[in-house]
């Protein structure tokens, strides 16, 4: 991740920490945060029973992680991580994905910061797995992934991904494009990545297709 992308982390969860949560002055470093999104990324693949065995004594141990950081300050962070202020997210009430639309777009910036590369693009959905309780957790039936989160996404013929949306319902596609058809709000909003249009060959599916009456 990009530096932007530590310092807004970084910032919004010292904010939320000392304003909410903890009564004493909460601080927190770019090294301790890389470090607990580094234990994040890991037990995504190295999987225990339950996250506190990361730091058991006995076989689950992982001496990686108990090295790295202490169980408890890992749970701190958990509790206290935030990306957005509070106050912006109660005011904007129609927007199910707002208190991650900031990091979202520091993201997007970043994944867009060296142009679209690829030649032969695509514009299709893809699922990030997930199977705790989330209002944003969407149920696709028929799908090798049935649980977890829809996204939208731009990406070319290397795999690389240029732009993406989170699905949740009425999605920022809709903005300025009411008259038109989902797919098509989708393959334009995608297709804002790309700068020079006629150096591209986009492809989709019938998903993205139908008649306009």
């Amino acid at each position: 991740m990009s530096h932007g992308i530590y310092d807004h982390i970084l910032k919004e969860t010292v904010r939320y920490a000392n304003s909410y949560r903890i009564k004493c002055e909460f601080t927190l470093g770019i090294d301790e945060l890389k470090t607990f999104i580094g234990i994040l990324l890991l037990s995504g693949y190295h999987k225990v029973p339950s996250e506190r065995d990361y730091w058991s004594r006995e076989d689950l141990g992982v001496p990686i992680i108990q090295k790295a950081m202490s169980r408890n300050h890992f749970q701190l962070l958990k509790s206290v991580i935030h990306f957005c202020k509070n106050d912006e997210a109660k005011d904007n009430t129609h927007d199910r994905g707002v208190k991650i639309g900031s990091i979202l777009s520091l993201v997007k910036d970043s994944f867009q910061q060296f142009g679209v590369f690829d030649e032969c693009i695509s514009v299709d959905e893809m699922i990030v797995k997930y199977y705790g309780h989330n209002p944003l957790k969407q149920f696709m039936r028929g799908k090798p992934i049935r649980f977890g989160y829809k996204l939208w996404a731009l990406c070319g013929v290397s795999g690389y991904c240029y732009n993406f949306d989170l699905y949740f319902g009425k999605s920022s596609v809709d903005e300025g494009n009411v008259d038109l058809l989902l797919g098509t709000k989708v393959v334009l909003k995608m297709l804002e990545a790309v700068k020079v249009s006629n150096a591209h060959s986009v492809f989709f599916d019938n998903s993205f297709t139908g008649y306009d009456y």
